[in-house]
């Protein structure tokens, strides 16, 4: 009956814990793509229907300046509805991919180029950019350009006063097969309880926002076989850092 010790067993749950998370995530993108497809369905004839009789109507009809700004009204939101679709069915959908090899640094010029005519790009905005050469990715384009569009004009709308926009690409320090991609803004930052959850579907802080734009970003990286992280300051700004292989990897 004396005690002379005691055994203390600990057990490293780390690996557990991140399956039980990919479950959860990949249990979350299988409702959201039943629901997108339904939706879809359901939204996407109508919405058709709504574009194609307005533009038959602007043609046939003399209209007033009124009435102009009004079918202007109807079919913006008819295009902002189709964006939301088409972004909610990126998200949920896991469709097969074409792989190629292009020039990514050129890829981000173009993205920058379209963005600098968007009404989030305020006059008072200064870019930073600083790419490192040329820089061959092997990945999906159209998905690439997707998630580089996405995070600058996340970082733009994170400005809507100006500031500093940096954007830098270069080769990974600890491997010099990936690349590095990143965004950073000096706009209003994320508080630290919200960082987690910038990357979940339908999670914004912004007054308009869907809530889907990080979601594909992250999306898209991970299927590409990268990684992405975030670091903020609340009231300070944002910096985004995408990694991917810059070769042909095991696509899963």
């Amino acid at each position: 009956g004396e005690v002379i010790g005691r055994i203390i067993i600990f057990q490293d749950l780390t690996q557990i814990k991140v399956m039980e998370e990919a479950v959860q995530k990949s249990r979350r993108l299988a409702l959201i793509g039943e629901m997108a497809a339904t939706l879809a369905h359901e939204l996407r004839s109508p919405l058709a229907s709504i574009g194609g009789s307005i533009q038959m109507l602007r043609r046939d009809l003399t209209l007033t300046e009124a009435d102009e700004r009004l079918m202007q009204i109807i079919l913006r939101g008819k295009d902002q509805l189709d964006g939301f679709m088409r972004d909610f069915l990126m998200l949920a959908r896991d469709r097969p991919r074409h792989y190629e090899t292009f020039d990514f640094n050129s890829l981000v010029e173009e993205v920058i180029e379209a963005l600098a005519l968007h009404e989030a790009w305020q006059p008072r905005i200064t870019l930073e950019k600083n790419l490192d050469g040329r820089m061959s990715l092997y990945a999906n384009k159209a998905e690439i350009r997707q998630a580089v569009y996405n995070l600058i004009l996340n970082a733009l709308q994170a400005m809507p006063d100006g500031g500093r926009l940096t954007i830098r690409t270069g080769w990974c320090e600890k491997n010099r097969d990936m690349i590095e991609f990143v965004v950073a803004d000096s706009g209003c930052g994320i508080d630290k309880d919200e960082i987690k959850q910038v990357f979940d579907p339908f999670y914004s802080t912004k007054e308009r926002g869907t809530g889907l734009g990080l979601a594909i970003v992250n999306r898209i990286v991970e299927v590409s076989g990268g990684s992405i992280t975030v670091e903020s300051d609340l009231g300070r700004g944002t910096t985004f850092t995408i990694r991917l292989p810059s070769g042909p990897w095991e696509v899963e």
